[in-house]
């Protein structure tokens, strides 16, 4: 492959895995897989995330076909963190996450969004994999 077509496929390579799910979380509203008023279970947001963040087509298309019988075989449980001496608190950690390989860890987070001239508090959850240095929000 010539120097030239091997950028060209990196980036287009690229422009799929960032762009080619811009509009999924739209669409699964739109189909009902998310429920706006649950913001006690990150499950559905777990997996609307992973249907943009895997590399791979088929594991995206396993989640928006068997999308509720993927999100009903997560099992969830909690655990107490430590920060400090004298601070802690309880994290939902979810197994069974499609293309994970450990179970996942989800705190729910507030994130500031712009509304015309003011700004709301938003609900949202960081996710991350134990032992991890990388973490996520959405």
């Amino acid at each position: 492959m010539r120097p030239k077509d091997e950028v060209l496929d990196r980036v287009s390579r690229l422009h799929r895995w960032n762009c080619e799910h811009v509009r999924t979380p739209y669409e699964l509203a739109e189909r009902e897989f998310t429920k706006s008023d649950d913001v006690a279970d990150p499950r559905d947001a777990l997996l609307q995330f992973m249907v943009a963040a895997t590399p791979h087509d088929a594991v995206v298309a396993e989640i928006l076909d068997k999308h509720d019988q993927i999100r009903e075989n997560m099992v969830s449980w909690f655990e107490s963190h430590f920060i400090g001496d004298d601070y802690g608190m309880l994290v939902e950690m979810i197994d069974n996450v499609p293309d994970t390989v450990s179970p996942v860890k989800a705190k729910p987070v507030y994130i500031q969004l712009p509304d015309g001239d003011k700004s709301m508090l938003m609900q949202a959850w960081r996710v991350s994999v134990p032992n991890s240095i990388s973490s996520m929000s959405f």
